[in-house]
């Protein structure tokens, strides 16, 4: 191999670890939703479902993220006849969200993005179970350490499988609203 090759190659290869460098570091950890669908008809019923989850956050700059999310919730809650608060409901989904924030790589961050969701709900009672999915809008912040790191992300959501197979009588007004709280280990 000539001089003039190694010298190239090693110029290439220094290049890429600075640049791998330049990218904050990746960090997988646990997470604690919860969900509140709110029925403003005259029905007037809020349901709550809440649980654990998994999520990891992927930068790829300083401004702009991945996150990854799975997550486990169980009714917990609900008033009057609500369907979905009941402790036999279930759901488990994942979430694909692109972030765009202030400070991925170290301090202090706000962040909007987009999440692309799927959800299975089942133990709603005299319904069969139910697949949902849709866009989520985000808007979260949080502290990004050289070690750990903490989020909290508040979410809505489109309403319309809900209000078919749940809410068939709201007339539309079903409003549907996640928060999310990370805890992350970068490596």
């Amino acid at each position: 191999m000539s001089r003039s090759a190694i010298a190239l190659l090693l110029i290439l290869g220094s290049a890429a670890t600075a640049q791998a460098r330049e990218i904050p570091a990746t960090s997988i950890g646990v997470s604690g939703m919860a969900m509140q669908v709110v029925d403003t008809s005259s029905a007037n019923t809020t349901d709550l479902l809440n649980g654990p989850g998994l999520q990891a956050l992927i930068p790829a700059s300083d401004n702009l993220a991945f996150q990854l999310r799975y997550y486990m919730l169980k009714g917990s809650g609900g008033s009057k006849a609500s369907p979905l608060g009941g402790s036999s409901v279930k759901m488990t989904g994942g979430e694909l969200s692109l972030l765009l924030g202030t400070n991925w790589r170290q301090g202090w961050n706000g962040y909007i993005g987009l999440g692309g969701y799927s959800d299975h709900i089942s133990g709603v009672v005299g319904t069969a179970s139910y697949n949902a999915g849709g866009v989520e809008g985000i808007l979260g912040f949080g502290y990004q350490g050289s070690t750990v790191v903490l989020n909290l992300a508040l979410g809505a959501r489109p309403t319309q499988g809900y209000e078919t197979t749940y809410f068939p009588n709201s007339g539309g007004k079903i409003r549907v609203v996640t928060a999310a709280f990370d805890l992350g280990i970068r490596f």
